[in-house]
């Protein structure tokens, strides 16, 4: 019964694989995207303005007109690797946060207080480009795609080891779930 489980597994596993590979222009590298482009750009656009919802926008003028200019320098240039993308530079009021982010679809965001270290609009540049970057080169859907991947694999060992008690089931689950955090998702986080 398990070698069944396992086979279909592997074979849906592998499926999902070849279905979902993808070469990113920009280095050649294969990469696994299996949600489509739009349907990112649709979550993350909702994401975003929940996040518009819930966190203070900046008024400052000089911070907006920066990120701003920066951006639309970004966008140009990211054209051809992001053609659909609905353009959006916003910058939070969060003097805590050096940090930005951008999302497919063309949201980007800029902490205030991330300029405490940026000074120029070429400090902005590379950091806003930085981000924009990781979007062109798909890492959003690599990671989803890697999560669902994992989900599935999950989901594939439950049900292969059924049969055995909860404590051996508890075992190799930890097992799984460790293996793919520490191979999987860590090497990519933070």
């Amino acid at each position: 019964m398990f070698t069944k489980y396992f086979l279909t597994s592997l074979l849906v596993g592998l499926m999902l694989s070849l279905v979902g590979c993808h070469t990113v222009p920009q280095t050649g590298r294969s990469a696994l995207h299996l949600v489509p482009s739009e349907q990112l750009a649709s979550m993350a656009a909702a994401q975003f303005g929940q996040l518009k919802q819930d966190t203070p926008i900046s008024t400052d003028p000089t911070y907006n007109a920066m990120a701003r200019r920066v951006g639309e320098r970004i966008a140009y240039v990211a054209a051809p690797d992001m053609p659909n993308a609905q353009w959006e530079f916003v910058v939070f009021d969060d003097d805590e946060q050096i940090n930005a982010f951008a999302m497919p679809g063309g949201k980007v965001a800029v902490y205030t207080g991330i300029f405490k270290v940026v000074k120029s609009d070429a400090d902005l540049a590379v950091v806003m480009g930085h981000e924009v970057a990781h979007v062109a080169a798909g890492h959003g859907n690599e990671r989803i795609s890697q999560q669902v991947l994992a989900a599935g694999g999950a989901l594939a060992l439950q049900m292969g080891t059924r049969d055995l008690d909860s404590s051996d089931r508890q075992l190799i689950m930890a097992a799984y779930g460790a293996g793919a955090t520490i191979g999987v998702m860590l090497p990519y986080s933070r």
